[in-house]
């Protein structure tokens, strides 16, 4: 028997990323006015057959890979070679609206544009300058004093976020609300990718810079400590540390401070959280 595939796989089809395609997909069902995605073949045409419009930058961006993560999200503006930026909207006048935004270097535009929250756009103008590359997920978490899994942004790698900004923390409210709207959107189209989203999103992440980023789906923590099985890790890269972690027990000696067998982890690079 033959199974109709959801708006958003059809969408992912062409973008290769559940991610990217989501971000389209909230724009074609009103819940954003505009995306900011990386170009891929047959997106021009799967945004016009959708009724949407675009834009494209003057620009193209010659994108980093982070081993550790196997993901980029950052590069170097090339006038020739690398990725085209699409600038996708429900009205043209929107799209443009965005494209010369960027054009300006105004990052507050085009956040607001793009629906971001104020609180989120002045934290990432205030981080961005800072940071050796585009991920400010470690910023995110340096702020947070409670870990909503619905804007966790530290499983992108696994191709799985639920918003499309970098959250001035993982508890900031107005993230949360548009994350909650969009698990709305989701469900109503694919529920069975909202669930497997919502799962991917919640548990302990380690997520370490230039490391690799190490999600534990099952566990048990009290007194400070936290076991499970090495079958419950989920990594993005396999290396030394991946190999602490098979050990299967973590000892909490601080907010940023653990041993991972036995070994201390104390690094302003690397933090572990547990989203809930």
């Amino acid at each position: 028997m033959l199974t109709m595939k959801s708006e958003i796989a059809s969408i992912a089809d062409v973008t290769c990323s559940v991610i990217k395609a989501l971000d389209i997909f909230y724009v074609l069902k009103g819940a954003k006015e505009a995306a900011r995605v990386f170009a891929s073949p047959g997106m021009q045409e799967l945004v016009k057959s959708n009724g949407l419009f675009y834009e494209t930058s003057d620009f193209k961006v010659m994108l980093r890979n982070d081993a550790s993560r196997c993901f980029s999200d950052s590069g170097v503006r090339n006038m020739e070679k690398g990725e085209s930026v699409l600038y996708i909207a429900r009205s043209g006048e929107k799209a443009l609206e965005a494209k010369e935004a960027e054009d300006r270097n105004d990052n507050n535009k085009l956040g607001e544009i793009l629906g971001y929250p104020e609180c989120c756009r002045s934290f990432f103008s205030e981080n961005i300058e800072k940071s050796k590359s585009s991920d400010l997920t470690v910023q995110s978490w340096k702020n947070s004093s409670s870990f909503y899994a619905g804007i966790n942004t530290s499983m992108r790698c696994f191709d799985a976020c639920l918003i499309s900004h970098f959250p001035c923390s993982f508890g900031c409210e107005d993230s949360r609300l548009i994350a909650d709207r969009n698990k709305k959107v989701i469900g109503a189209s694919d529920a069975t990718l909202l669930n497997s989203i919502e799962a991917a999103l919640k548990g302990i992440v380690i997520y370490s810079e230039g490391i690799g980023v190490y999600k534990i789906r099952k566990y048990v923590a009290g007194n400070g400590i936290i076991e499970y099985t090495p079958e419950d890790i989920e990594p993005s890269c396999i290396n030394d540390f991946y190999s602490l972690l098979k050990k299967g027990r973590i000892v909490i000696l601080g907010r940023n401070r653990f041993l991972i067998g036995g070994v201390e982890v104390n690094d302003a690079h690397t933090f572990m959280a547990e989203f809930l």
